[in-house]
């Protein structure tokens, strides 16, 4: 996720150098408007999303920021289209909106093949290490045994329901 935000970062630190660097006509001025809107929007629901805990959530967060790279993509496409920026500066970033874009959906893509449930069972081999040790306060290791945790999270991955 870091990779994906420091992409998003830079991008919009391009979008802001763009728009302040083209002498804008009545024309051109509310495409420029939009792009720098969607452009900074991708790195700040990234952002947002970072804090989320919830799987959810977290994908709903990616969407949006997909979505708002989609706009921008548009933006830079109908700004080239129409001539309104010469196209040698619009490539690069006509290039790295397509790329966020592919690697926000294969983010979301990759999410939605994990089931919900199974993300918390990914800390049971650090859970049971944990558990074993000395150092853990007797009340833990014994309110949560290792075995009782795996079979739960082997019940999760098969989607039935857990064991008591």
């Amino acid at each position: 996720m870091k990779d994906i935000q420091g992409r998003a970062f830079d991008f919009a630190c391009s979008v802001v150098r763009l728009y302040r660097t083209t002498t804008a006509t009545k024309t051109a001025e509310p495409m420029l408007g939009e792009l720098l809107r969607f452009g900074l929007s991708i790195g700040s629901i990234l952002e947002e999303a970072e804090s989320i805990h919830d799987k959810a959530d977290f994908i709903a967060r990616c969407r949006v920021s997909l979505r708002e790279a989609r706009k921008t993509l548009y933006w830079l496409r109908l700004l080239d289209a129409t001539r309104t920026i010469k196209s040698p500066r619009l490539a690069p970033l006509t290039k790295e909106a397509r790329e966020i874009v592919a690697s926000l959906s294969a983010i979301i893509r990759e999410f939605h093949r994990q089931p919900l449930r199974t993300s918390i069972c990914t800390l049971l081999p650090l859970a049971t290490t944990l558990l074993r040790s000395p150092a853990a306060p007797p009340m833990l290791s014994s309110r949560f045994p290792p075995v009782t945790i795996a079979s739960k999270c082997a019940a999760m991955d098969t989607n039935s329901p857990p064991t008591k």
